[in-house]
């Protein structure tokens, strides 16, 4: 399976691997009047392009864009020793877009090749992708950069942050606070009969928290600041070091705690953490906690916090919740950077397929995944292209913070 996100890449790595040595590929040029993505001086024998080729690559023909293409075409090669062929590669047709008349001018000098058919014709995409996958890395951090720096951005924060930190996962997390709850049925037994969704066994605990007359907002206080607070984290480290380089114009958090705000504080970086109540202050970057927050001290946010099963439905069911709102501005309006996210929660894909129907239909946004949690790595890439997220594969939950890091110096 291809998509057009990483389809471009695979197109170059194939054209390179069949130029002979008096070959070359080269970036290609643009005027107001016509323009091409990549050029071959010397052509491609093995792809029977002749001398002076010029190549676009489309995610999709159309007959308007055919026409320009083809109008394109008159130009360059009408030119003296400037084109001698036009190739179109592209990655998905209609029949109608192939359907077209060329005029005498182009006649030996115009081509449309389907990309896949190249690939499936001349080499696995799956195989090159799978050995160069690092390689590919670099390229898709070198867009993360760049796409960053063209627009305004927003950093979306999961659980992986906290547990770098030593703080528990969703499942430890629940855990222990059945253990505070003293319930009689041991965390195990709970997931079973939930069929292992987390959010029904907080509905669980939640009952069981009513029932003993305990609040549980306070139980999980206790679990995520416990005595002796967490020490330091590679990764914790190198997002701060990203947000302090980065132009962000706000975070979003999926956390209930507030490490991330403390070491930005220490980090001399002003912040203001964000529930449904609280405003934004000005020249001080805003923590959107969209599942609400449990401070260590202050206990005015706890009527606020999301966590059983019925909370999210209230939540996500209300298309104009403040939660909701921003999330979709922030995935229709900036670059998004997703970390220490596993990208697997329902609703946030629902969010971005909505953002994704809304947009250009392009990646615009950036996921750092953990690569040995995906068998089908291609398959994966393409899902998370359709709704305009490109994902920078990383080796290991260490790799994370590397990878974090690596695109936070590319920006000093």
């Amino acid at each position: 399976m291809f998509f057009f996100f990483f389809f471009e890449d695979d197109i170059l790595h194939l054209i390179e691997s069949l130029l002979n040595e008096s070959e070359t590929l080269e970036r290609g040029s643009f005027s107001e009047d016509y323009g091409y993505d990549y050029f071959l001086p010397n052509g491609c024998k093995e792809l029977a392009l002749p001398p002076r080729t010029a190549l676009q690559i489309k995610k999709r023909l159309a007959p308007g864009i055919v026409s320009i293409a083809i109008r394109d075409a008159i130009k360059l090669v009408s030119r003296k020793n400037d084109v001698e062929m036009c190739v179109v590669i592209y990655y998905e047709s209609d029949d109608a877009s192939l359907r077209f008349i060329l005029p005498d001018v182009l006649e030996k000098k115009f081509r449309v090749i389907s990309g896949p058919e190249l690939l499936i014709q001349h080499g696995s995409t799956e195989t090159i992708s799978n050995n160069d996958w690092k390689e590919e890395r670099i390229l898709r951090l070198e867009k993360a950069r760049a796409s960053i720096h063209d627009a305004p951005n927003t950093l979306f924060i999961g659980a992986g942050l906290s547990c770098s930190l030593g703080l528990p996962n969703w499942d430890s997390l629940l855990s222990r606070l059945a253990s505070k709850l003293h319930t009689s049925l041991p965390m195990q037994s709970i997931l079973f009969d939930c069929k292992g969704d987390n959010l029904v066994a907080a509905r669980y605990l939640y009952n069981a928290a009513n029932r003993r007359n305990k609040d549980i907002v306070a139980e999980l206080r206790s679990v995520l600041y416990p005595y002796g607070r967490p020490a330091r984290s590679d990764f914790m480290d190198a997002v701060i070091k990203l947000i302090d380089v980065v132009r962000f114009e706000e975070i979003i958090t999926y956390n209930y705690d507030n490490y991330l705000e403390e070491a930005l504080e220490k980090r001399g970086i002003g912040v203001t953490s964000i529930d449904r109540e609280n405003r934004r202050i000005k020249n001080y970057l805003p923590v959107l906690h969209v599942h609400g927050i449990v401070h260590p001290d202050d206990k005015s946010f706890d009527k606020n916090v999301v966590l059983a099963e019925e909370q999210y439905h209230e939540l996500y069911k209300d298309s104009f919740h403040w939660a909701n709102i921003a999330q979709l501005y922030a995935l229709t309006h900036t670059t998004c950077l997703f970390v220490g996210l596993s990208m697997s929660d329902p609703s946030l894909r629902r969010l971005l397929d909505i953002a994704s129907k809304q947009g250009s239909g392009n990646v615009e946004h950036y996921a750092f995944l953990l690569r040995d949690e995906y068998q089908n790595h291609r398959e994966a890439e393409e899902i998370f292209g359709q709704m305009g997220v490109g994902i920078i594969w990383c080796d290991g939950r260490e790799d994370v913070a590397v990878q974090v890091l690596r695109l936070a110096e590319s920006r000093n």
